[in-house]
């Protein structure tokens, strides 16, 4: 294909993807003023640029044999634009959802939009074999953007979820479901790791594991390790086996001493706490009546590494 050719398509291509770039914008903006004025904004945009592509393509005549006739350039502008179009909304169907990261985000769709509209352009090219390279062309464009829709809509794999969230993987620490109560949910984040064991009754409460590193920064502690709570009491009590109980109440409550039955008192938090190795375990408990200290301790007591099937339901927790 002679080197005019190339820069007459490319000409179009880029030329119809800015124009049809400007005809979003203003049917977008005319849409907040009503159905009717984004309707007459669309149309009138669109004559204006089927009447720009055939100002055009009288500067293609020499290269395009169909141009030459009176209708030729009218027809060629009105294919050009309804399959450059056409294809440009599909493309942007194409990014609903995505992530800034995918391939299909605005500068892909423009340039994906100027090959749509070049690809239009081209098929009038003379020749049979420029016209099946064209055909050819975009068949593979078709596909590969297809393919890549197809991929890019499909879930993440554990690893490049974690990856993308920039997951401490060392923080990743599970207990073994205690008698009476199952995993319902993980969470994870850059700095934390979270996990929900639900009672299986119906009125039951559910423990909360939260995975930390120590950060003085993030939360001041006494010698023995006990949080001191800010605009909050706090009380600590060994547990026994490196574990640390944990009660937070008002400044001036009273009768909030830890007893071992585990009952906490109206207006007190429990919290069940285990350091180990500049990570600190933290269960705490959501329900009505005592503090499950035995279930809590079972889950700090078989503390391991998930199994990959474990993790997999990070990628479904929303």
């Amino acid at each position: 294909m002679p080197w005019q050719r190339v820069r007459f398509v490319s000409v179009v291509g880029l030329g119809g993807a800015a124009l049809s770039a400007v005809q979003y914008m203003a049917v977008l903006i005319a849409l907040f003023t009503g159905a009717g004025p984004a309707v007459g904004t669309a149309c009138l945009s669109t004559a204006l640029i089927v009447t720009a592509f055939a100002r055009v393509a009288t500067g293609g005549r020499a290269d395009v044999p169909y141009l030459r006739s009176r209708s030729g350039p009218w027809v060629w502008a009105l294919t050009v634009y309804t399959g450059g179009a056409g294809g440009t909304l599909g493309l942007l169907a194409l990014t609903r959802g995505r992530s800034a990261d995918d391939a299909l985000t605005l500068p892909g769709v423009f340039l994906g939009s100027a090959a749509c509209f070049g690809l239009t352009a081209a098929y009038f090219l003379p020749g049979v074999r420029t016209r099946l390279a064209v055909i050819g062309a975009t068949a593979v464009f078709a596909a590969s953007t297809g393919t890549g829709a197809w991929a890019a809509a499909r879930p993440p794999t554990t690893a490049q979820w974690l990856a993308g969230h920039h997951v401490d993987r060392a923080l990743f620490r599970l207990g073994t479901a205690p008698a009476g109560y199952t995993v319902s949910g993980l969470g994870a984040g850059s700095d934390a790791f979270g996990a929900t064991y639900r009672h299986r009754a119906a009125d039951g409460g559910a423990l909360r594991l939260t995975v930390r590193r120590i950060s003085y920064a993030r939360e001041r502690t006494a010698a023995n390790g006990c949080p001191l709570a800010v605009g909050r009491r706090s009380l600590c009590a060994s547990d026994g086996g490196g574990r640390q109980r944990v009660r937070y109440a008002e400044p001036d409550a009273s009768g909030i001493a830890i007893t071992p039955d585990g009952a906490v008192p109206p207006g007190a938090v429990d919290e069940l706490r285990l350091r180990r190795s500049g990570i600190v375990y933290v269960v705490t408990y959501d329900g009505g009546g005592p503090f499950d200290l035995d279930a809590a301790r079972h889950v700090l007591t078989t503390l391991r590494p998930p199994t990959a099937a474990e993790l997999s339901t990070l990628v479904r927790t929303p």
